[in-house]
């Protein structure tokens, strides 16, 4: 793996092919890997990475110290996607694979200051105390309602049409915070949650949906939910596991440090420059945020840029926290929790990262982290870091009587840290995916089209790879 200056690459040799993928996220890093597979057998085919940063991952990076780990972004996957199980499989990483204790199948909710478990039953769910009784009894009747005609409809929207406003503001608003970091009155609901949107118009309800699915699926021995499914992975060294062995694995194809300067048209293909190379690509892989990509494409074409350029992201602070097991009168059970956008406070959840999975902290200490910010409190990642790490500090001191100061601090900020599919967005996208398809060599694989998950950048990243002829 390259880390200094890139020799110069001259322009297209007779009868070779290039292809330059822009950006190690895990999106870049899937793509490399599937491009490597693919043209496996084509000598011609010259493939490599440029990353500016001087790592690989993005945000899916580990931060390892002699107690712990400390994830400064995802935590995990959900196994219930083959095609994430390949990847780990064909990089070696199988017998690397860790898997959420059962322990950590305990979730709560943050209600009025008071942490309540979340319902995982239909008991637990007709004794959830904050819901209603009324709230309740309304849920099965949502087989009654119609379905929506609105194609700009939030999720909000959608929750308070089908459940109820108190059901959608418990349930509905927390979840989507905790996967976007977003506003549940913003998020249209076909770009975000396609699932959702595609089986309410296809059977006219969501109980509806399943009964017909278990129904037509339990001759296979399949469950069937209209939420994400699956049991919550990762790796025994952290989510840096796939970075780091990608690039152990294809060390002469990918140069770190190398920032992109905007491409240029060149023949059938593009003039690409980093720092001081120059070199010519047949295909481009765009494999980095949005904003970015809006920059690298201002030269090709002013409008497909502009689309870019307006897709919104969810700031983020991420702070991790180790105490002494012994600090908690009571350690902190279960995944751990979520906090309605009403209560409106800085932290969006709160994760019991050492409940998960082991190594995030030796047996006798406890690792905590904290997401704060969102687009409903963007202040917060405009602050020190110092002042980030004292909120966290004082959130777990008040939930959890702590008197105790951490052994360990860690914070990282993501100014832009998650697109948002929100009614702008949805409303754009038309139009960015016909500008896309005009470009023939040129391919968006990133986490602003197609899913937000690690599991949605790897399908899109081989659908991609799929779609590259050479």
């Amino acid at each position: 793996m390259v880390t200094g200056v890139l020799c110069l690459v001259t322009p297209k040799l007779m009868n070779s092919k290039n292809i330059i993928i822009i950006g190690g996220g895990i999106s870049g890093l899937a793509t490399l890997h599937g491009l490597k597979a693919k043209f496996a057998d084509r000598p011609d085919v010259k493939i490599i990475l440029l990353e500016k940063a001087d790592h690989l991952g993005g945000t899916a990076s580990s931060q390892h110290f002699p107690e712990g780990i400390f994830e400064q972004g995802p935590n995990g996957f959900l196994d219930s996607r083959q095609e994430t199980l390949n990847l780990c499989e064909e990089l070696g990483l199988k017998q690397q694979l860790v898997r959420a204790a059962d322990a950590a199948d305990k979730k709560f909710l943050l209600l009025g200051g008071q942490l309540e478990e979340f319902p995982s039953d239909l008991k637990s769910f007709l004794g959830f105390r904050p819901l209603p009784f009324w709230d309740k009894i309304r849920l099965p009747l949502e087989i009654f309602v119609r379905k929506g005609s609105d194609p700009e409809e939030t999720v909000y929207e959608f929750g308070v049409r089908r459940f109820g406003e108190r059901f959608t503001k418990l349930f509905l608003d927390p979840f989507v915070t905790g996967i976007y970091g977003g506003d549940a009155r913003e998020l249209n609901l076909r770009a975000a949650f396609p699932r959702l949107h595609e089986l309410e118009q296809n059977y006219g309800s969501l109980f509806r949906a399943l009964m017909k699915l278990r129904q037509a699926k339990r001759g296979e021995g399949r469950q069937v939910s209209v939420t994400p499914k699956g049991k919550l992975t990762s790796f025994l060294r952290g989510m840096s596991a796939v970075g780091e062995t990608i690039a152990a694995k294809y060390p002469d194809s990918i140069y770190l440090k190398h920032e992109v300067h905007p491409l240029e048209a060149s023949g059938t293909g593009f003039k690409v420059e980093a720092g001081n190379a120059s070199f010519y690509a047949d295909k481009v892989f765009l494999c980095v945020p949005a904003f970015v990509a809006a920059g690298l494409v201002r030269n090709v074409s002013i409008e497909f840029s502009g689309l870019l350029e307006r897709i919104p992201y969810a700031p983020m602070a991420v702070v991790g926290l180790m105490y002494e097991r012994r600090s908690f009168s009571h350690p902190p059970e279960g995944f751990g929790y979520l906090v309605p956008s009403y209560e409106q406070k800085g932290v969006i959840g709160v994760l019991f990262d050492s409940n998960m999975f082991p190594n995030r902290a030796s047996g006798d200490k406890v690792m905590i982290r904290l997401m704060l910010g969102g687009v409903n409190n963007p202040g917060i990642v405009r602050e020190d870091h110092s002042a980030i790490r004292q909120l966290a500090r004082e959130e777990l001191a008040e939930r959890f009587q702590l008197k105790a100061q951490p052994l360990k601090e860690f914070c990282v900020v993501h100014p832009r840290a998650i697109p948002q599919y929100d009614r702008s967005y949805a409303r754009l996208l038309p139009a960015l995916e016909q500008e896309s398809a005009r470009q023939e060599n040129l391919f968006l694989v990133a986490n602003y089209l197609k899913g937000v998950a690690f599991n949605d950048c790897v399908i899109n990243a081989r659908k991609a790879v799929l779609r590259c002829a050479i």
